[in-house]
């Protein structure tokens, strides 16, 4: 079943981003300035080497929190959360203040020419109004809330941020609706949790180093070869999929079913598990990589619909298919310090 998605944008009074189903209408001028962010964001991405990337993430890495709302007696299911962690990371990379002149778009901008790392974290009671306070944009999926937040270095997270539990993130899937508690869930409530142990980021790059207390970072990866005005990496086009096949079984969808507008598959690996924290940050990153490197047209008209995504688990069939570039698909490969192996790909956003 799939549930009504919202999205709020604040505090930002001046935006006119798309609400995204709280009523507000979409104008042309909204759709407009979304545009105009992505295709940003889209050559910006192009014209940095990976290799400038890499370095300049040795120096202060940044990265971007995404705080899924966990209350104890209405959690969200593990499918909700994901999608809607998905949506955000977009979302807020196309909201007006984030294009250039806009008052997020510098640290924006630092965090893109590094490493995306994304940092996932959980909050309740409390905890997510202070959130809700801070710049961002928050995303409903049916049962899930997901804010994604202004990015920051490492080292400086706010300290709203800072207090937010990351260990121990794993929801129960729809079909039992039920939140695996562990020993620290309670300190969360307390506000003085404070471990990091998923940050997750991306480039398809040497893994990096784990020095001086950083945590494990992952990398994405396209799975092609240049395309016409792209960069080394560009996703390959796409072969049609065989009448009939599906690429798997949907588990969360956003946007409406029947609105003939592309709509984003987020494909997961088939038989690589991973808890609700991991799986957010790896389907954020197939989102926003699925943005800046699939085909410029229906990404545009992707926009233009409001994002509509779905999150798939791919069948052996339809992986191997965007392994082996047959379909055009950004992936997502993980530098493997933390739940698998180094150089699993973990999952591959496609419109094929």
């Amino acid at each position: 079943m799939t549930g009504p998605v919202h999205s709020h944008v604040d505090p930002n009074p001046q935006s006119s981003l798309d609400s995204g189903g709280t009523g507000e209408p979409r104008t042309p001028e909204s759709v407009e300035a979304q545009r105009s962010a992505v295709t940003y964001w889209r050559e910006h991405w192009r014209r940095q080497a990976v290799a400038e990337r890499a370095a300049l993430d040795q120096g202060e890495p940044w990265a971007l929190p995404l705080v899924v709302r966990v209350e104890k007696t209405d959690p969200p299911t593990h499918e909700d959360a994901i999608a809607a962690s998905a949506l955000a990371v977009v979302r807020l990379l196309a909201d007006p203040d984030s294009a250039p002149g806009g008052q997020w778009h510098a640290d924006l901008e630092r965090w893109t020419d590094g490493r995306i790392r994304k940092v996932v974290r959980r909050a309740r009671g409390v905890r997510w109004p202070e959130v809700s306070d801070l710049p961002g944009v928050t995303v409903e999926v049916a049962t899930a809330q997901v804010r994604a937040l202004l990015p920051h270095p490492v080292s400086q997270a706010p300290a709203v941020v800072a207090r937010l539990q990351v260990q121990g993130l794993d929801l129960s899937p729809r079909s039992v609706r039920a939140l695996a508690v562990d020993a620290a869930g309670d300190a969360d409530d307390r506000g003085n949790a404070d471990a990091v142990d998923s940050v997750d980021s991306g480039d398809a790059v040497p893994d990096a180093d784990v020095r001086d207390g950083e945590v494990p970072v992952d990398r994405p990866q396209s799975n092609g070869v240049p395309g016409a005005g792209g960069r080394p990496g560009e996703a390959r086009p796409a072969e049609p999929r065989p009448a009939g096949e599906a690429p798997g079984r949907e588990l969360a969808r956003t946007g409406p079913r029947e609105s003939g507008a592309p709509v984003l598959s987020i494909v997961l690996a088939p038989s690589v598990p991973m808890t609700t924290g991991k799986a957010c940050a790896q389907v954020g990153h197939a989102a926003q990589l699925g943005m800046l490197e699939l085909d410029q047209d229906l990404v545009l008209a992707w926009t233009e619909a409001g994002f509509p995504l779905r999150v798939v688990e791919g069948t052996p069939t339809t992986w191997a298919r965007i392994l082996s570039g047959t379909v055009r698909a950004a992936l997502v490969q993980d530098a493997g310090y933390t739940e698998v192996e180094p150089g699993t790909r973990t999952c591959a956003a496609t419109f094929g």
